[in-house]
């Protein structure tokens, strides 16, 4: 697996990581540096000699040093150090420290696999229905004092709140957290960006308000709707699907959610929690990939507390075949991975994308007509140009139809150079947030190669 230096570095997540890292390049500090087919393993010499291993299956990692970071500084100086000078590393049996490790490590896989091949163990039917009709009862209260501020806001008109401090909307969303809705929570902060964002939010707003009534209007009869509305309503409004559904859903033989492919993951972006929402110190990260032979976009979230790290190692840039399964909705968008047939490699070609604009936006209007509240989705243009008119940002497909990018990006242009690529990112119905980019390899201008570029935030 041979990752580029700036995917090493995105796995590190601060500047000052990357630096200490950076500084772990030179070979002085290694001793017993090798990888096998499963693994890479080094010792790091500093205040104390660190065993480093990472697994190249799905890179995980283990250092026995004492930062509370994951991964730490050691795991990404050896990553940094193999980018750099692969030849410093020799193909070999691992030693018994780093072998011990590997083989708990698929120990405990295999015994997680098995774990979830047995039968759920049995559950207090009635203590569960207690739990859940008290938590029905706390959200219909929510909704309906959600549904009576909705109206006063519209009474009033929407000119005035314009000037409304960002109080005004997060004394709102906390009542809905209080309410354990904290999906309608979220997207009452989101109307918080609207207003004087743009000559015409007033008729974003307005659109927006329309949703989140219609939201409230389904969830009075969810009973009534399709299981996979019903699902998108409940999930929107802020129920979890639990790992036993998901669960479920792989095992069934006969279910369509279960997707395997050889994903590319074009874009990712990382989000720290800065609201009081009762979980300081929260992050979250939102990957983006696309099924080469299917054209499925998935988004994978994972969360995770302090500088944790996430439950599974996402690099953007690399591509990599595996099993996902879809979560329960009416449109697979959100996924998450079952089984890694094989080890990430970085994307060296075209990504699977929509030919034009045109046939993008068609994509994006069908799945709005199966599910009205999608605030995003996945994007993949082949083939355009970013083009620059009034200050305004645009990528421009071969017909000459422009989809807005939501902001000026120079270092897209520079790694472009105004000519034809692919762009990846996240469209929201208004603008592009350009993700990654895909262009002729700088050192290949026959176009024998393509190179993938991060723009992830």
């Amino acid at each position: 697996m041979q990752l580029s230096m700036e995917q090493i570095e995105e796995l590190a997540g601060d500047s000052r990581s990357i630096a200490s890292a950076r500084y772990l390049i030179a070979l002085k500090f290694w001793e017993e540096v090798g990888f096998s087919a499963e693994m890479m393993w080094g010792r790091c010499r500093g205040s104390s000699v660190y065993q480093v291993k990472i697994d190249l299956k799905n890179l995980g990692s283990s250092c026995n040093c004492p930062s509370r970071k994951y991964p730490c500084k050691h795991t990404i100086g050896l990553l940094l150090l193999a980018a750099h000078n692969i030849e410093a590393i020799t193909d070999g049996t691992p030693p018994e420290w780093a072998d011990a490790w590997i083989s708990r490590r698929r120990e405990k896989q295999e015994q997680k696999i098995g774990n979830e091949s047995q039968p759920p163990k049995p559950v207090d039917k009635k203590a569960q229905q207690k739990r859940a009709g008290k938590r029905e009862k706390k959200v219909a209260g929510g909704v309906e004092q959600l549904s009576l501020w909705l109206n006063d806001l519209i009474r009033n008109g929407l000119a005035s709140v314009e000037g409304k401090p960002a109080a005004f909307w997060e004394d709102q969303a906390k009542r809905l957290v209080d309410a354990q809705a904290s999906g309608l929570a979220n997207r009452v902060r989101g109307l918080s960006h609207i207003p004087g964002s743009s000559p015409n939010w007033p008729d974003r707003l307005a659109s927006e308000l329309g949703r989140i009534k219609l939201l409230l209007h389904a969830f009075e009869r969810v009973e009534e709707l399709d299981p996979d509305l019903q699902s998108d309503v409940r999930q929107l409004i802020g129920w979890n699907v639990s790992s036993a559904e998901l669960d479920a859903i792989v095992q069934s033989a006969d279910s369509d959610r279960v997707v395997e492919d050889e994903w590319f993951v074009y874009g990712q972006e990382l989000i720290e929690d800065t609201l009081n929402t009762g979980r300081a110190g929260l992050r979250s990260q939102r990957s983006w990939a696309v099924g080469k032979e299917t054209g499925q976009h998935a988004l994978f979230l994972q969360f995770a507390p302090g500088s944790q790290g996430f439950p599974e190692t996402i690099v953007a840039g690399t591509r990599q075949r595996a099993r996902v399964v879809f979560y329960p909705g009416a449109v697979k968008q959100r996924a998450k991975f079952v089984e890694c047939a094989s080890q990430p490699r970085p994307i060296s070609e075209s990504l699977p994308g929509s030919l034009t604009i045109n046939d993008f936006l068609d994509a994006y209007a069908e799945q709005l007509g199966q599910q009205p509240w999608l605030t995003t989705k996945g994007c993949v243009l082949n083939d355009v140009t970013v083009s620059i008119q009034d200050d305004k940002w645009y990528a421009v497909d071969s017909a000459g139809n422009a989809l807005r990018l939501q902001r000026p990006d120079w270092k897209l242009l520079a790694v472009t150079g105004a000519g034809v690529c692919d762009l990846a990112g996240e469209w929201n119905g208004y603008t592009l947030r350009v993700l990654g980019v895909v262009t002729l390899h700088p050192a290949r201008p026959n176009g024998e190669d393509r190179y993938f570029y991060g723009l992830s935030t």
